[in-house]
Order: structure tokens, then C-alpha cells, then sequence
């Protein structure tokens, strides 16, 4: 968990706090559907995993409310590490398959990248 994330999340807590407060009914649905995206991305926080198998498969999952993604490493093109807008924070941008890319945001991203191309290398890719 990284603390810029941490930040959004209290900021639309805050915002939907806010409407909320307002006592309208516009503003009460302004105000939920703050509060369902707030759950999303605390859900997608805390249980977002990304594990390199034994058996050669990167298995990224972000969470309950989206799908588990099995990628088999002999399908990786490319690995590199990007700083999103404003560089708070740098993820993974993954190229694979037929012109396929996958975002991921491990804790130590240079580390994951290190022993995914390791273990490409071992692969022979």
C-alpha cells in the first residue's frame, strides 16, 4: 500500500462526508456512489496480490470485484517500470501476448522486475 493511494481514498471519504452532510437527495447519491467507489479502491488496496510461480505463470489479482489474470512468462514481450502523472508513484506496465498490457504496482517494483527477467532469462526468452 503506497501513500498516495492512501491519500485518494481518504479524500473521497472526505468528499463523500461532505455530501453527505448536505441533506439533499442529490447529494446523498453523489455522496453513495463516493462511498462505493472509496470501497473499490480500498478492496483493490488491500487485496491486490502479484505471485510468480514455479511452473512460469505471473498471476495477478486485484482484488474480489475483478478477474484473476494467469499470464504464462514465455508470452512476456516487455517489462518496464513507469512514474505515473504527477511521479507520486511508478508501477509495472506489462506487454504480453498479441499487443496485450497489463498495470500492476508491487511494493518493490525494480525487485519484480529483476526476478521476472530472471526468470525469463531461465526460460530462454
Amino acid at each position: 500500500m503506497n501513500w498516495p493511494e492512501l491519500l485518494m481514498t481518504i479524500v473521497v471519504a472526505g468528499f463523500a462526508l461532505y455530501f453527505f452532510w448536505q441533506r439533499s437527495s442529490a447529494m446523498a447519491l453523489v455522496a453513495f456512489l463516493l462511498v462505493c467507489l472509496d470501497v473499490v479502491m480500498i478492496e483493490r488496496m488491500v487485496h491486490s496480490s502479484y505471485t510468480l510461480s514455479d511452473d512460469g505463470v505471473l498471476e495477478v489479482n486485484k482484488g474480489r470485484f475483478s478477474k484473476r489474470l494467469r499470464i504464462p512468462l514465455e508470452e512476456i514481450i516487455r517489462v518496464e517500470v513507469r512514474k505515473t502523472p504527477f511521479g507520486l508513484t511508478r508501477y509495472m506496465l506489462i506487454e504480453h501476448g498479441r499487443h496485450r498490457l497489463v498495470s500492476i504496482q508491487p511494493e518493490r517494483p525494480e525487485e519484480f522486475v529483476r526476478e521476472v527477467r530472471k526468470r525469463l532469462n531461465m526460460i530462454g526468452k
